[in-house]
């Protein structure tokens, strides 16, 4: 099953015009904040889990959480 950090590394393969501290910038948010996540089938990633991860998220700040969200979106599409 293809998972997160496969999509992640194709997306990254995929734009290569990104800079690097980019690059970076969505590493971070797949192995650091998404990490329970990113070994997993994509199938998992349901909206109602991603509406739980979400509020988690908002408690850490408003502004992390939406960043993450937006790049699952870019991710996921």
């Amino acid at each position: 099953a293809v998972t997160l950090r496969d999509v992640m590394d194709a997306y990254l393969v995929d734009r290569r015009e990104l800079k690097e501290s980019s690059r970076a910038g969505i590493k971070k948010a797949v192995e650091r904040v998404l990490a329970d996540w990113a070994d997993r089938p994509i199938t998992f990633i349901t909206r109602d889990r991603v509406a739980t991860k979400f509020r988690d998220l908002v408690d850490r700040g408003p502004a992390q959480a939406n960043g993450t969200m937006r790049l699952l979106r870019a991710l996921l599409s």
